[in-house]
């Protein structure tokens, strides 16, 4: 058993489509994880911000989105400064913005998809590697209407939901 035991399955349309992979145990910890989601704006910088903050040295993680956004989303810099994670220097980048500035998409160990749009972009970019696609579907912070307070709480709700994945999900080999 050599190295490709410790990687997840990648997902594919048998396995649901839109239903995420779960290994029964926690998964390896990736030396070079991906985080991606739709416009790399809130959701992929928070997760690769948090999983940076909780497992840091040694470890690299970065974010892109299917498309790049303008800037990073205010509310989702609020609430990683709320918990000491900074964000404010983020840069939206695409998949394809991503590999123009010289990424390779088989120098990850891992990519997590956080949206389903993201999670389908991914397949198809890693379709001729063997680098793994895992879809943790998340909320979509943007998409909640309110006022500054509720929408602020959505922001929290996805910090929150994906340090608690990032935590559980991942161990130390």
């Amino acid at each position: 058993m050599g190295e490709e035991a410790d990687k997840p399955a990648n997902s594919t349309a048998d396995q649901g489509g839109e239903q995420p992979v779960h290994a029964s145990a926690s998964l390896i910890l990736p030396g070079r994880i991906l985080f991606a989601c739709t416009y790399n704006s809130s959701r992929s910088p928070m997760a690769a911000a948090l999983f940076r903050a909780r497992y840091g040295e040694g470890r690299a993680a970065q974010s892109v989105g299917v498309y790049s956004g303008d800037t990073v989303e205010p509310l989702a810099v609020r609430a990683a400064a709320e918990i000491g994670v900074d964000l404010s220097d983020h840069a939206p980048q695409s998949f394809t913005d991503l590999e123009t500035c010289g990424g390779d998409i088989c120098d990850y160990d891992l990519i997590v998809a956080l949206s389903p749009a993201a999670h389908t972009h991914a397949l198809d970019f890693v379709r001729y590697t063997d680098v793994p696609v895992i879809h943790w579907p998340t909320l979509d912070p943007t998409k909640v209407d309110g006022g500054e307070d509720e929408r602020l709480g959505a922001f929290r709700q996805m910090r929150d939901s994906l340090a608690v994945r990032i935590a559980h999900d991942f161990r130390v080999p």
